[in-house]
């Protein structure tokens, strides 16, 4: 009779220089997709091997730090199309706390954000997951015993985790410096949704060999607690000598969306209020959620970040 296995427990990710710790476990995903063989007379007969990519997701524990903070969110608008691999292999390594297994993955990036809270008593800075991909070594030799990891067992030693860097701050919001817009405080934490999105390139003989950058943005959501219906209608430029005009760029008035607390200062550039929804209800406030769009400034020529942190 076969003895189940009693493999389990939590696992860390170290990439690229970074430690990465998460708030609810790692959840790694091998996912080959195929191609249907079909004859008319008998339908489906086979189905072959067409590409794989590992994925593993998590949300991370939420550390202050200036480091953690540009690691998660790697790329800028200067190097769209190309790799997020990067020109050399980046090892992505597992390692498992309770039974010492350290699992290198030859080729890793970053290929999702996670969206980021900045609150006072809701979560700690992170609330969702980002997602991590894996490809073959890019020596592209896949009978090779290690084309994709290998496995090795070490004892857990890892000692990056500070506790005291895992905090939730009180941020206050400023939309350039007339009030009350240089001064705007949330009714349940300011939601930062950093984005990329990507493009992968095939080859038939090895599916999936890269990513290349497509886009990055950035947008911003919060629920104002200090603002009236008639302030948020200005704040959107919904009508008056001032409305935004069918074909307006958002982010033409010229602000940044600056987000602040005496951890962490989140600035999305050159940020828009482009809509907001409203409650009538007893016990609820008013004012429901007004979303910020974001648009690309340049230098010179050349594109600048689209959201920027500074730890205090």
């Amino acid at each position: 009779m076969s003895i189940p296995l009693r493999i389990h427990g939590p696992a860390i990710v170290v990439f690229d220089g970074v430690t990465y710790y998460f708030k609810a476990g790692l959840k790694g995903a091998i996912r080959r997709s195929r191609a249907k063989i079909e004859v008319d007379a008998f339908g489906q007969i086979a189905e072959v091997a067409k590409d794989c990519v590992v994925e593993f997701t998590g949300t991370p524990a939420g550390a202050i730090r200036a480091g953690d903070l540009t690691g998660q969110m790697p790329y800028l608008p200067s190097q769209i199309g190309q790799s997020i691999f990067g020109t050399t292999d980046t090892p992505l390594v597992v390692q498992t706390i309770n039974d010492g297994a350290t699992i290198t993955w030859q080729r890793g990036a970053i290929s999702k954000y996670a969206p980021i809270l900045l609150s006072a008593t809701v979560g700690t800075i992170y609330k969702g997951e980002m997602t991590f991909s894996c490809l073959m070594a890019s020596d592209f030799e896949p009978a090779s015993a290690s084309a994709w990891k290998a496995i090795t067992s070490s004892a857990f030693a890892d000692t990056s985790f500070d506790a005291a860097t895992v905090r939730m701050g009180q941020y206050v919001a400023a939309w350039g410096e007339e009030a009350p817009y240089n001064a705007m405080i949330s009714e349940d934490g300011f939601l930062l949704r950093p984005n990329i999105t990507t493009e992968n390139i095939l080859v038939d003989n090895y599916g999936v060999i890269d990513m290349a950058l497509k886009t990055v943005t950035g947008t911003a959501q919060f629920k104002p607690a200090n603002l009236t219906e008639g302030q948020v209608d200005a704040l959107i430029a919904l009508q008056g000598s001032g409305a935004m005009l069918t074909g307006q760029a958002i982010g033409d008035g010229g602000n940044d969306l600056v987000i602040s607390s005496s951890l962490l200062t989140a600035t999305l550039k050159m940020a828009g209020a482009v809509d907001y929804e409203l409650m009538y209800a007893t016990g609820k406030l008013r004012m429901g959620e007004v979303a910020f769009g974001a648009a690309t400034t340049f230098n010179n020529g050349a594109p600048n970040p689209i959201l920027t942190f500074t730890v205090s």
